[in-house]
């Protein structure tokens, strides 16, 4: 099974997990251009969507890992958040100024629903399967 046989869910989860990896490399570019030093774990986004795609076991693991994060941090930010009238705002580590609770709730939510969505993708029956048979490699095994 090459990367086009995958499911299109699939694909799509994996393209956003390169994606936040994509992200996460700015951030960390942008905070050495200010002279910080910026570790961000994102930066396995990108070999968890190529990973997921070749339907490797470690990374469907290290994206069921980040999703729990995610479920964990995101309603934990929320209870911490609801206390303030407004929170600061950075963009790639820069900061941009403050911006109201609700709208901070307004970006978390959704986030929260696609990381639900991912999830229910990599745990269904048929993706799992996927990641039962082992990598999906064009190599034959050495005999």
């Amino acid at each position: 099974m090459n990367g086009q046989d995958n499911p299109l869910a699939l694909r799509v989860v994996a393209g956003l997990h390169v994606f936040l990896g994509v992200c996460a490399v700015i951030e960390v570019v942008v905070s050495l251009l200010h002279s910080h030093i910026n570790l961000n774990f994102g930066v396995l986004g990108l070999w968890i969507g190529p990973g997921l795609l070749r339907h490797d076991r470690v990374w469907r693991n290290w994206a069921l890992a980040f999703l729990g994060i995610a479920f964990v941090g995101l309603p934990l930010f929320c209870a911490l958040a609801v206390r303030h009238a407004a929170l600061n705002f950075k963009l790639f580590g820069v900061p941009m100024g403050q911006v109201p609770t609700g709208i901070a709730f307004a970006v978390v939510i959704p986030v929260l629903m696609i990381s639900a969505w991912e999830y229910h993708v990599l745990i269904r029956p048929d993706i799992r399967a996927l990641f039962e048979r082992g990598p999906a490699s064009s190599v034959a095994p050495y005999r």
